[in-house]
């Protein structure tokens, strides 16, 4: 049994991961750590377990087999870093960081410390995704040719604000979907293009324009393969995350016309997949992650998603923000 502990007591750790963590099999809700003591003890008591009032406490207990690290980005890195080097197994949200030079950071404290380190790019579980990526391996549409996917909400709107300021399409939204096609396309993006816009008027906390709120990325796969992503906070009266996969011998299509897949030959087939948590795309998917993570500590294996996966994400987006801010393709390094 993998004892957890969860750091940053926000909106998606109540949502997602304590739920996701009290359903696994192999892993137990040890304990809360948040920089508000009070918000700390008030779920520590709610869930009758440990109540950290510094990270540091956490990195010396002997009791914490791993932790879960869902704060905002900017203190990832240290916060990853320290657990690493404590012994602890870490289990990260999404985005990795904000900048490229401390996911690598991540990887290098990942790989001298010997522990698990998973990201919690969650979408690579939704049930149309893992069927998408299996009748891909199948050959189900033969070789993959091009790829577009949506990813939007209505979280922009009324000219309000948009706080803080990393809340934004890029790499708040638009980073699911970059590793989604890196998942799905099983290759590695060789040049980026990307255009954002400021379409809802809404400003960051503190900042004097228009946030960036829509995003269109153009990616070039080595495998010969192209990719659209569209993330916006501009999806007002319905979310949209719908994906299309184009393929020498049909297509696939995820969340669409109220159904979680439908596969499409040009020969004529035509198969449907539902799937049981249904299409209310206002919810969260619990999937098995926390689970899948915590098995690959125990059995000792690679852990799904890798600290690679996350430093690749990080690495796209930040291409694609230099592909806006420069006008033109980039490579990213």
């Amino acid at each position: 049994m993998v004892d957890l502990v969860i750091v940053g007591a926000g909106d998606i750790a109540r949502k997602r991961h304590i739920p996701g963590i009290r359903k696994a099999e192999h892993g137990r809700l040890f304990g809360f750590y948040n920089r508000n003591v009070e918000r700390t003890r008030e779920l520590a008591a709610q869930y009758q377990v440990k109540c950290y009032e510094s990270a540091e406490e956490i990195w010396e207990d002997p009791s914490v087999d791993a932790v879960l690290i869902s704060t905002p980005p900017a203190s990832h890195e240290s916060l990853a870093v320290k657990a690493l080097e404590a012994g602890k197994h870490v289990l990260l949200e999404k985005p990795m960081t904000l900048r490229e030079e401390e996911a690598e950071r991540i990887r290098e404290a990942a790989e001298r410390s010997g522990a698990k380190f998973m990201m919690l790019h969650v979408q690579r579980f939704y049930g149309p995704h893992k069927k998408a990526k299996e009748l891909l391996e199948q050959g189900r549409i033969g070789r993959l040719l091009s790829c577009r996917t949506f990813l939007g909400n209505g979280n922009a709107g009324g000219g309000g604000d948009l706080s803080p300021s990393w809340h934004d399409t890029l790499f708040d939204v638009a980073i699911h979907r970059i590793d989604l096609l890196r998942y799905l396309v099983g290759a590695e993006a060789e040049q980026v293009f990307c255009h954002r816009s400021s379409l809802s008027g809404c400003r960051s906390a503190g900042a004097e324009t228009p946030a960036e709120d829509h995003m269109v990325g153009l990616f070039q796969f080595a495998n010969g393969a192209v990719g659209t992503l569209i993330s916006t906070r501009c999806a007002y009266g319905g979310e949209d995350r719908s994906t299309e996969l184009f393929g020498t011998e049909g297509r696939i299509t995820t969340y669409r016309d109220g159904h979680g897949l439908i596969l499409e030959r040009k020969d004529g087939e035509r198969e449907v997949f539902d799937f049981p948590d249904g299409l209310d795309q206002r919810k969260l998917e619990l999937t098995d992650i926390h689970e899948r993570f915590c098995l690959c500590i125990e059995e000792d294996t690679e852990p799904p998603v890798t600290v690679w996966d996350g430093v690749m994400s990080v690495r796209l987006a930040s291409a694609l923000e230099r592909s806006d801010r420069e006008k033109r393709w980039v490579e990213p390094v």
